[in-house]
């Protein structure tokens, strides 16, 4: 059986989300309770776990902007597929440890390590360096 994962509705005001990275890849295996993503609104971000255990299918890659409710993803549940995920969890898997390195570098920060949502995108997007930044916030 394939379990949908739905773009989640993350506030009263907000109608569209974007995917920050996916933590499990296209045809890996995922167990019910693990990771698989995070969804970044304008206001807050949210890890999304699996509901089931079976092999992911992404429909939507990270970056992109979709509508509160849009099927992003699918977890097929059946045994076969499942198998075969798990065979190439290694080959699949190598490439999402050198994908995320920019971001633990923007989350840095000037000490505190702490950034909305809207100012980390935005430090991404132009290639800032955040400890070059002088902080203007509550204890800079």
């Amino acid at each position: 059986m394939k379990h949908n994962v739905v773009a989640p509705n993350v506030g009263e005001s907000i109608t569209e989300v974007s995917i920050l990275k996916w933590n499990k890849q296209n045809g890996q295996a995922v167990k019910a309770g693990e990771l698989i993503l995070e969804i970044e609104s304008d206001k807050a971000t949210v890890e999304i776990i699996a509901e089931a255990s079976g092999v992911l299918t992404t429909l939507r890659k990270a970056g992109d902007r979709m509508p509160v409710g849009e099927v992003i993803g699918m977890i097929d549940d059946s045994g076969t597929a499942t198998v075969a995920a798990s065979t190439s969890t290694a080959a699949v898997s190598k490439p999402t440890t050198t994908s995320p390195v920019p971001a633990p570098a923007a989350q840095a920060g000037n000490g505190s390590g702490i950034m909305s949502p809207a100012v980390r995108k935005a430090v991404t997007e132009k290639g800032y360096d955040v400890n070059q930044i002088p902080g203007s916030g509550k204890d800079g």
